[in-house]
């Protein structure tokens, strides 16, 4: 297992840095209830429950009447609670629909997978994480998931290919970025809530 490190270490690293910029991105723009939200997931997958419950219920103060978002923001806001909460037949069914809405967004195919695993349905989660690819062939936290998953299973050698992958395509990333340009959070943690 020690050749899994660097690339486990990749994979707590991105949350992190989601997390950092989303607590910056609060601080000056409070208003936003898709970042708490997001920030809540960010906090979820560093695993601070309480934290994370924290900024979802903040989320939910700022839109308590949820009937002024559009639909995509309310699934949005249901998939987040329902994994923070460990409600992961919640989460899928929200990111299930969110995908059947929009079903050339990697990001959800891959949120999808999550849920999938964080209930132990590897083979659900595998698939997922494979039509991530399939829209993205270089999104790196989909290989990672997928490596993750495939060292767990014992396939070691597929499991390192796809840390590999995941490294280069980081790294490319961070060279043209600059320094500290790292993973960067969901463009839609930034937007306001779309009211109908």
């Amino acid at each position: 297992h020690q050749a899994l490190t660097p690339a486990h270490d990749r994979l707590c690293r991105t949350p992190l840095r989601a997390a950092r910029a989303l607590e910056q991105a609060v601080t000056v723009h409070d208003e936003f209830p898709l970042a708490h939200a997001r920030l809540a997931q960010a906090r979820h997958r560093l695993d601070e429950s309480s934290r994370a419950l924290e900024s979802l219920l903040y989320a939910s103060t700022l839109v308590p009447d949820r009937s002024r978002l559009d639909a995509e923001d309310r699934l949005y806001l249901d998939a987040i609670g329902g994994m923070v909460r460990r409600d992961f037949p919640a989460a899928y069914a929200a990111y299930a629909e969110l995908v059947d809405r929009l079903p050339g967004r990697a990001e959800l195919h891959l949120e999808l997978g999550y849920a999938h695993e964080s209930d132990d349905d590897p083979e659900a989660a595998l698939a997922s994480y494979a039509r991530a690819l399939e829209i993205d062939p270089q999104y790196p936290p989909a290989l990672l998931g997928r490596g993750v998953l495939q060292g767990r299973a014992g396939e070691v050698d597929a499991a390192l290919r796809n840390f590999e992958r995941a490294e280069t395509i980081y790294t490319h990333c961070e060279q043209r970025r600059g320094p500290g340009g790292g993973a960067l959070p969901a463009r839609r943690a930034a937007e306001p809530a779309r009211s109908s």
